[in-house]
């Protein structure tokens, strides 16, 4: 008998309740040459969910949970014990080192810690490097965002006497500032679309460091791009509302 995760029930029954089916215990062997009668064969009794092994960046694999006693060939070099407490983890770590002294002296313990510290350790890395990344990506973005601003707004400044001639001419200042405006969003654009293409291509490198997380999350993208797009209005926004405010005789007399 065995007991297999859910990814796997899924994957070789599709639709279908495991319970009751069949599996080849050994990969090495073809069961063709034993037929449908042999020993090897083992009933699935039972369906348990998915569980991550040996480190939380690799997702959960497919498994099947064989009786010990049913293990034929002995390639087992370790064991590992999963307890539920309901009291101090210390306390029942003493304890299971007690039991496990009884049952074979011999055996040493070679790590008694509760999973919230293993975890813990297993996401240090993780997590430095998730931070680190969080913060150059978030440098990035500030870096880009004063950069869009400094640029259109210098652009904007440069045409301050263009901007006076259109309102000495009869102009209405909401005209203006829409011109403006319009014309910024519209260099701004093709640059925001050229980096979000060159973010796709690049992060893809990133995916292998993610845990359960997407390297190409929409939202990430979408909301990298409506910043640096709102960056561009008020960069254009601000100057053309201050142009409308200048006194287009004193403009022209400067030219």
């Amino acid at each position: 008998m065995a007991v297999v995760s859910q990814s796997l029930a899924t994957k070789l029954w599709p639709g279908e309740s495991a319970i009751g089916k069949r599996i080849w215990m050994f990969d090495y062997d073809d069961p063709r040459k034993h037929g449908p009668n042999a020993t090897d064969w083992v009933s699935v009794v039972g369906v348990v969910g998915d569980a991550v092994q040996g480190t939380i960046r690799r997702p959960a694999p497919s498994v099947v949970y064989y009786p010990l006693n049913q293990v034929k060939i002995p390639f087992v070099t370790s064991l590992e014990f999963s307890v539920r407490t309901a009291g101090d983890p210390a306390t029942a770590a003493r304890a299971m080192r007690h039991v496990m002294h009884q049952a074979d002296p011999e055996q040493p313990v070679d790590v008694l810690s509760p999973l919230t510290t293993l975890v813990a350790t297993e996401r240090l890395q993780p997590l430095f490097e998730a931070r680190l990344i969080t913060a150059f990506s978030l440098l990035a973005l500030v870096l880009a965002a004063v950069g869009t601003y400094g640029t259109l707004a210098y652009s904007v400044a440069a045409r301050m006497r263009e901007l006076a001639i259109r309102l000495a001419l009869g102009a209405q200042p909401a005209s203006v500032v829409r011109l403006v405006v319009r014309r910024g969003a519209l260099l701004a654009l093709p640059g925001v679309c050229a980096g979000l293409i060159g973010s796709l291509a690049l992060t893809r490198a990133l995916q292998s460091e993610l845990f359960d997380t997407s390297a190409t999350d929409p939202w990430i993208f979408a909301g990298a791009a409506a910043l640096l797009i709102v960056t561009a209005v008020l960069a254009c926004l601000v100057p053309a509302r201050r142009a409308t405010r200048v006194d287009p005789v004193v403009e022209l007399r400067e030219i």
